[in-house]
């Protein structure tokens, strides 16, 4: 909110503006930007970086997860917009029969609500990994099978783009570019905020079938090499501003 403010500001300033998402660009055009000043260009990652792993690979045993357990993963900052809380009551609404373990890194505010809600959760050192702060999330994430994000607000997270190139499935809160950033049923599914039930209902279904989960893993590291090379990213904004420039 506090960009969309300073970009006001200086509007008068500014030849060019570079947007990630759709929603940005319109909130531009309803605020009198013209749309040659506009140029949408969607994030990237490394693919290279941010690719899957084998199963032999994982080794989920190493961090005190059970073999042959399907791992769903949180990455994000411990703070309202993120809804981290809400992880956790997602967590405890997957019956504790099903094979599932839950993986939660981040840091921030809302340490000590998270830490009592897991308790009041009664979720065990197996069921539900809390690392905390860690120098890389990448082996958390290639640990996983589905990312959740339960966010309350965003635009479009990197965290998303790992996963999907990551192999991973996502089932996350229709807000901000999530919409644009995977498609409903082929890599994952989409919630509205706060509805729970939602996010534990597709986990179990995803738990339950796993031939729908391998295909929404392989469908989601195909979608990523076809909209998410950071080098398509690069390239359009080496070209746009090559433009400018000569003008």
């Amino acid at each position: 909110v506090g960009h969309t403010t300073n970009n006001r500001r200086y509007a008068d300033c500014i030849d060019l503006i570079f947007v990630e998402n759709t929603e940005v660009r319109d909130w531009l055009k309803e605020a009198g930007e013209p749309d040659e000043r506009i140029c949408l260009v969607e994030s990237g990652v490394d693919l290279v970086e941010n690719a899957p792993v084998s199963q032999d690979a994982k080794a989920p045993e190493q961090y005190g997860i059970p073999a042959g357990t399907t791992v769903v993963g949180f990455f994000g900052r411990w703070s309202e917009e993120k809804d981290p809380i809400g992880f956790v009551e997602i967590a405890r609404r997957v019956p504790a029969e099903a094979k599932v373990s839950f993986v939660m890194t981040g840091a921030g505010s809302l340490e000590q609500e998270l830490r009592n809600a897991i308790a009041a959760a009664e979720l065990s050192r197996r069921r539900f990994l809390l690392a905390g702060a860690v120098p890389d999330v990448k082996p958390y994430l290639q640990l996983c099978d589905i990312l959740v994000l339960p966010s309350r607000l965003d635009g479009r997270p990197n965290i998303i783009m790992e996963a999907l190139a990551s192999g991973v499935a996502i089932v996350a809160s229709r807000v901000g570019a999530l919409p644009e950033m995977f498609e409903e049923g082929r890599q994952g599914h989409l919630c509205m905020p706060g509805d729970y039930d939602c996010f534990a209902k597709h986990i179990i279904a995803l738990v339950e079938d796993q031939d729908t989960l391998m295909r929404f893993k392989k469908s989601a590291r195909a979608l990523a090499e076809q909209r998410l090379d950071i080098r398509t990213m690069l390239e359009k904004y080496e070209r746009m501003l090559r433009t400018l420039a000569q003008n």
